[in-house]
């Protein structure tokens, strides 16, 4: 009796395993030109209201992972139709179940690219799945911390609008994180086109890495959006300004020699000292290279006009990286030029 049952609960046992690995959303077969310790996931999609948006980027990140050797999955919204292999419809859920069953394989890096609507409730970030509703980025913490712990190394690219918030949600955790909008603004028209630059776009080292995606998303800000996208190791100097002029007077009570601020109003824009400033001008003088190979002359001209005097205009975004690169001047000290794709 004892056998019997003894094989019962084996036969059981391997049922459930045979199905589990059938049916697993990371089966590797899918995709056998790929090896496994790359995964990526494209995710969203959603909210759209019948629009076109976000196709064309999930294309390009295909195209762009696939030429790299990534495993690519994709959690799209089933009303986009693209050219990722291995697809299933956008619910949340089930995304962040393939994610965390991603750390019982051999898997070194793991990437997720978010491109679909983002809110912000009160200061939590919220993604679109295709039921409608809007998911705490901060999901993805505990997930994140088991792959931490396996020694997999982490990147999100978060391309939702008020995406912002995602770098001190889940930064933490993840190996490196960026955004491509503010915590208060959204991320425009941004994303497709950076989608769209991948395999050409500028590198500060021989292999592109997240931190060029993000260099990339600057040099685009200055034709579409007037605030910053942060990235991990990104200084505190990003605020909302409801009023001009408000911002210095309420952060800083005791500090008077503040540079002139935009005479626009309600917008993201950096905050600096006049010290900051004057130091920001010599470092980016200095290390003038840099900044030419990744960025275009707009965006230089953005960087130069910021600089001058710390007025934030619509091109002064791309000044964001003067002061990243000033506190992170080593490259091993910034994360997302460590993660390379």
């Amino acid at each position: 009796m004892q056998i019997k049952k003894r094989l019962a609960v084996f036969w059981a046992a391997a049922s459930a395993l045979a199905v589990s690995v059938l049916f697993s959303p990371l089966n590797a077969a899918a995709l056998p030109g790929a090896p496994a310790d790359k995964q990526a996931f494209l995710v969203g999609g959603s909210c759209d209201e019948g629009r076109n948006n976000f196709t064309g980027e999930f294309n390009a990140w295909n195209d762009f992972l696939s030429s790299k050797k990534w495993q690519v999955h994709g959690f799209i919204d089933e009303a986009k139709k693209t050219e990722v292999a291995d697809v299933k419809p956008f619910v949340w859920k089930d995304f962040l179940a393939a994610l965390k069953q991603v750390g019982n394989g051999p898997v070194k890096q793991v990437l997720i690219v978010i491109s679909t609507h983002g809110n912000n409730e009160n200061g939590m970030h919220g993604v679109c799945d295709q039921s409608g509703h809007y998911h705490n980025i901060r999901d993805l913490n505990p997930i994140l911390q088991q792959l931490k712990a396996h020694a997999v190394q982490t990147a999100v690219i978060d391309g939702s609008c008020y995406s912002g918030f995602s770098v001190s949600a889940i930064g933490d955790n993840a190996s490196c994180v960026m955004s491509m909008a503010g915590k208060h603004v959204g991320s425009g028209y941004i994303t497709e086109p950076v989608a769209k630059g991948l395999r050409t776009m500028p590198t500060l080292a021989k292999k592109a890495s997240v931190e060029d995606v993000w260099f990339s998303v600057l040099n685009h800000s200055v034709k579409q959006l007037a605030h910053v996208p942060l990235i991990t190791g990104m200084p505190n100097i990003v605020h909302w300004v409801p009023t001009p002029g408000a911002l210095a007077r309420r952060l800083f009570p005791n500090i008077k020699d503040f540079p002139t601020e935009s005479i626009s109003s309600r917008w993201e824009q950096m905050s600096v000292t006049i010290a900051e400033l004057e130091s920001g001008r010599q470092f980016f003088a200095k290390n003038a290279a840099w900044f030419e190979r990744v960025f275009s002359p707009q965006a230089l001209e953005g960087i130069s006009a910021y600089l001058k005097d710390g007025r934030f205009m619509a091109i002064s975004s791309p000044a964001a990286s003067v002061f990243y690169l000033q506190a992170h001047p080593k490259r091993k000290d910034r994360p997302c030029a460590n993660f390379y794709f």
